[in-house]
């Protein structure tokens, strides 16, 4: 792996737009391309990841695979509020999309406004707000299909607040993982490892709406005044 130069390196937000490409963007990309960057890559991470870590529970250890149950755990939490940003740089386009994904991940608080609308917003009502075409509906209705996803929140908490994986047990043979914040008697959150296909799925189905939330804006942008 070679060494970048220090001198090609610039950082910082607000740079000027150099050749049609901000320099806030990496690399010098243009917005659409760090957005569709973005779609392929950031957001596969964390599916890619927990889907790894289901594979190695089968064969772990039982110490190994309370540690992988966090691991997933950690991952669900990140396709969550990637969706979150998804939702909100597309709901609110006063500032580019793609210098909003550039922002620090949602807070807990994001999360419980976004699930409140998402567990009740009728798909069409989604595109709309989100300024897409039929082209995001697909995801707005699988969106729509997940039901009750307020169990997120908690395992938000726990990731973001400093939360600890303070207890593991075992039952029959299966893990079971107790995570608590610090200085506090209860858990947080009480994790069992036949929860961990469900945790793996969720991870897979946030990340996959919110791909295609992008893909359904980057294809828009795209074909932005093209003849049909």
């Amino acid at each position: 792996m070679s060494a970048v130069p220090e001198t090609a390196v610039e950082t910082g937000v607000g740079l000027p737009v150099v050749n049609g490409a901000s320099a806030g963007y990496p690399l010098r990309m243009s917005e659409i391309a760090f957005v569709d960057m973005y779609r392929k890559a950031t957001l596969r991470k964390p599916q890619v990841g927990a889907d790894a870590a289901l594979r190695t529970m089968v064969t772990a250890a039982a110490d190994d695979r309370l540690a992988l149950l966090g691991v997933i755990g950690d991952y669900v939490v990140e396709s969550a509020l990637r969706l979150v940003a998804v939702y909100g740089a597309l709901a609110d386009r006063t500032h580019p999309v793609g210098r909003q994904l550039l922002e620090p991940l949602p807070s807990r608080e994001a999360w419980d406004a976004f699930a409140q609308i998402a567990m009740t917003a009728e798909p069409s009502a989604t595109i709309r707000d989100l300024s897409l075409g039929e082209d995001g509906l697909d995801p707005a209705e699988r969106l729509r299909a997940m039901g009750d996803f307020g169990w997120v929140g908690p395992l938000i908490t726990v990731t973001t607040s400093g939360g600890l994986l303070a207890e593991g047990v075992q039952e029959r043979g299966m893990v079971r993982a107790r995570f608590a914040l610090p200085g506090v008697a209860t858990p947080v959150l009480d994790v069992r490892e036949e929860d961990a296909a469900t945790l793996a799925d969720t991870t897979a189905e946030f990340s996959g709406i919110a791909r295609g939330f992008l893909d359904a804006y980057v294809g828009a942008r795209l074909h932005a005044g093209r003849v049909p």
